[in-house]
């Protein structure tokens, strides 16, 4: 299912949830992430919670 989902996502929303994560990271001071972190993943995660527990 999540990865429908991350697929079925434009390309330029996908950048741009990609890049707000990162930065929304960077400034809580977290280290850039490593290469083949799991973003897509992560996102599409966080969006089923907040369908779950609006």
């Amino acid at each position: 299912m999540l990865k429908r989902t991350w697929e079925a996502t434009p390309a330029a929303l996908q950048a741009e949830l990609v890049a707000e994560l990162s930065r929304l990271m960077e400034i809580d001071g977290r280290s850039p992430l490593y290469e083949g972190f799991p973003m897509a993943t992560k996102i599409t995660e966080l969006a089923l919670i907040g369908i779950r527990h609006p």
